[in-house]
């Protein structure tokens, strides 16, 4: 078994810190055994709530394996935005010193995200133009900040064609239709 790294998008609560914990969880086990080292990215806009999740995520692996955290499992907060600009989240995804000779990123989870219901958010985000939501912002939240992000670490060969990319749209799959028949899939 090889060192691989996995980024999780919105980490810091619901699906993104469910996967980001069944993955811990998961290495955790398999590692007790091996030498290979898993690091899990927590990609999440807040440090705070990245790091109460990863004491979370620990308490998890407590609990299941009996003993904390194994050395061969790593936790780690990347700061993620996906409605900043391409070089804030280009600049945002330099790796930790020690970590940027990881082979390849096993996987990818592209999961933050929301939609915009007209009512003002409160306080007013700092990347809405009113403290609403418009349709462009919405899109960058859902779509625009995840192909950056996927395109940079593509870019930076960080990934390759073994990668698994999954994007999780729950409510914002509902307001923005997908014309199948017109989508072309293609592996990278």
């Amino acid at each position: 078994m090889t060192s691989c790294s996995y980024f999780v998008t919105g980490a810091n609560s619901g699906c993104g810190l469910e996967a980001a914990r069944q993955l811990a969880v998961h290495f955790s086990q398999q590692q007790q055994e091996t030498s290979a080292i898993t690091t899990i990215y927590l990609l999440c806009r807040s440090e705070e709530k990245a790091l109460a999740a990863i004491e979370t995520i620990n308490k998890s692996v407590r609990s299941v394996n009996g003993k904390p955290n194994t050395e061969n499992l790593r936790l780690e907060f990347l700061k993620f935005d996906a409605c900043d600009d391409e070089e804030t989240i280009c600049k945002n995804m330099t790796l930790p010193p020690g970590n940027d000779s990881s082979p390849t990123i096993g996987g990818i989870l592209l999961n933050a995200g929301g939609f915009g219901d007209g009512k003002e958010t409160t306080p007013p985000e700092p990347n809405t133009s009113s403290g609403r939501r418009t349709a462009c912002e919405i899109a960058k939240l859902n779509i625009t900040g995840h192909v950056i992000l996927v395109r940079h670490l593509l870019a930076t060969q960080k990934t390759d064609a073994s990668t698994r990319i999954i994007a999780v749209g729950s409510e914002s799959a509902i307001v923005t239709p997908l014309d199948r028949s017109k989508a072309n899939f293609v592996a990278h």
